[in-house]
C-alpha cells in the first residue's frame, strides 16, 4: 500500500452501510468497533449539533463473539453475497475474516475486518496458536486482547441517523458503551508497535471525552460496574493508572502531544494544552488516574 493514497472518507461510510446491511440477523450480536464509533456517539449524545467530523480510520471493524451461533446462512456467506472478497493478511499464516468489496479494482480499498476476543496470550497452555479463532464453520477471525470489553455492554444505534449514508429506513446496529470503548482503546494502544496507530487510539478516546463531557458521571458509574464485575481484572486497572500517569498527567507527555499532532492535520486542530485540559480530568473522573 506504500505510495497509494487512502480511500475517500465517503467510501469508508459506504462500506459501513454495505457491511451493516449484509449482516442481517447477526447485527444483534456483532458490534461496530474502531474509529467509526465516535461518529455514532456524536449522533447518540449530541444530536442536531453542528460539528466538524474527524475520521481516523479507513477500515470498517466489527467485533464478533468467540462463538457465533448460526442464523441461517453463515456470516462469511452473507458478506460474500454482498460483493465482498476475502483479503489475505500478510501478518497471519491463515486466512481470517478480512474482506474487500469487489468495486475496488486497483484503487485504494476499504477493508472490512471482523475480529474477536483473545483470551490470554498468543499461545494456549498446550502451545497452540491463540491469535486466530474459528467463530463459525468456515469463518476464522483474528483474535485481539481486550476486545471482550467491546462485546460486553453495548448500545443500539440507528445508522440512518448518519445523513451521509442516505438510508431511507432504520438500520439498527450495536456499538460499545463509551466507557467500555475508552478502556479498550487505552489498553490496546499500549500494545501498538506503530506510533501512528497508538495516536489514533488516543485520539478516539479524546473524541469520546469531548462528546460525553456532560455524561462523565454516567461513564464513571459504568467503569465501576466493570471493575466490580471482574470483566476487567485489577491488573488492567493498574495498567490504566500507569497509562494515565505516564502519558496524560502533563501537557508535554506523549498523549497530548500525539493527539495534537494527529488533529493538526484535520479541519479542527487543537493544542497540547487543550487536549490535556480535557483528557486529564476525564481520566480522573473515570477513576483511571488513581
Amino acid at each position: 500500500m506504500a505510495g497509494i493514497p487512502p480511500p475517500n472518507p465517503a467510501e469508508v461510510l459506504e462500506d459501513l452501510r454495505r457491511s451493516a446491511q449484509a449482516l442481517g440477523e447477526y447485527r444483534k450480536q456483532v458490534v461496530l468497533v474502531g474509529g467509526l464509533v465516535p461518529l455514532c456517539y456524536r449522533q447518540l449524545f449530541e444530536p442536531g449539533q453542528e460539528h466538524g467530523e474527524r475520521l481516523f480510520t479507513f477500515d470498517v471493524d466489527w467485533a464478533v463473539p468467540r462463538r457465533l451461533p448460526s442464523q441461517g446462512p453463515g456470516l462469511a456467506e452473507l458478506i460474500t453475497r454482498a460483493g465482498y472478497e476475502v483479503v489475505f493478511s500478510q501478518q497471519l499464516s491463515v486466512p481470517v475474516g478480512k474482506f474487500q468489496h469487489a468495486r475496488f479494482d486497483g484503487g485504494p480499498p476499504v477493508l472490512v475486518d471482523f475480529l474477536t476476543d483473545r483470551e490470554g496470550g498468543r499461545e494456549t497452555r498446550d502451545g497452540r496458536d491463540a491469535t486466530t479463532v474459528q467463530v463459525q464453520p468456515g469463518l476464522r477471525l483474528e483474535a485481539l486482547p481486550y476486545l471482550g470489553l467491546l462485546l460486553s455492554g453495548t448500545l443500539e444505534f440507528d445508522l440512518s441517523a448518519l445523513a451521509e449514508l442516505e438510508l431511507a429506513r432504520r438500520l439498527l446496529i450495536r456499538v460499545p458503551h463509551p466507557a467500555n470503548f475508552v478502556l479498550q482503546k487505552l489498553l490496546a494502544a499500549e500494545k501498538r508497535p506503530q506510533r501512528e496507530k497508538r495516536a489514533k487510539d488516543w485520539a478516539n478516546v479524546y473524541e469520546v471525552a469531548v462528546i460525553t463531557r456532560e455524561r462523565w458521571p454516567e461513564l464513571a458509574a459504568r467503569v465501576e460496574d466493570i471493575r466490580a464485575s471482574g470483566l476487567a481484572p485489577p491488573a488492567w486497572f493498574r495498567q490504566l493508572a500507569r497509562i494515565a500517569r505516564g502519558s496524560f498527567s502533563q501537557p508535554t507527555q506523549d498523549g497530548p502531544v500525539a493527539i495534537a499532532r494527529l488533529l493538526g492535520a484535520t479541519a479542527l486542530p487543537v493544542r497540547e494544552e487543550t487536549v490535556f485540559r480535557t483528557m486529564h480530568p476525564f481520566l480522573e473522573a473515570l477513576g483511571l488516574a488513581a
